[in-house]
């Protein structure tokens, strides 16, 4: 492993919040405003309104689940804005991610349906 030298942030960050329109917003990168809490904000809003884009006119989702970070914080958002959410989980038998994924999906009240891969399953679905 070799050393890399920090990037520096570009002195302008921007983004877009509506694909649709040619307008970013834009903030100096300045200690002012690169605090925390703002940047917090700034990304919590950003993924709300991504998931509300995807699941707009939607009163169910299937979501893989792996009880990760990710599918947990997507399955949660859809959850707060009143989705109703199935979870799909596929693994090997004793899988530390499956066991995860099971005791997530419990401790959220959320059904969870579960595929167990072994190798009969994998030589069926491949070509020799």
């Amino acid at each position: 492993m070799h050393n890399q030298e920090p990037v520096a942030l570009p002195p302008r960050l921007s983004w877009k919040e509506d694909l649709s329109r040619n307008e970013s917003k834009e903030f100096e990168n300045t200690p002012r405003t690169l605090n925390k809490d703002y940047i917090k904000n700034i990304l919590k809003d950003l993924i709300l309104k991504s998931v509300q884009r995807r699941i707009r006119g939607l009163d169910r989702v299937g979501m893989l689940f792996s009880g990760g970070v990710d599918s947990t914080l997507l399955t949660v958002l859809c959850a707060d804005l009143g989705v109703e959410t199935e979870l799909y989980a596929v693994g090997s038998e004793g899988s530390p991610d499956l066991n995860c994924a099971e005791k997530v999906a419990e401790y959220m009240h959320l059904p969870i349906h579960i595929k167990i891969v072994d190798e009969e399953v994998v030589r069926e679905y491949t070509p020799l």
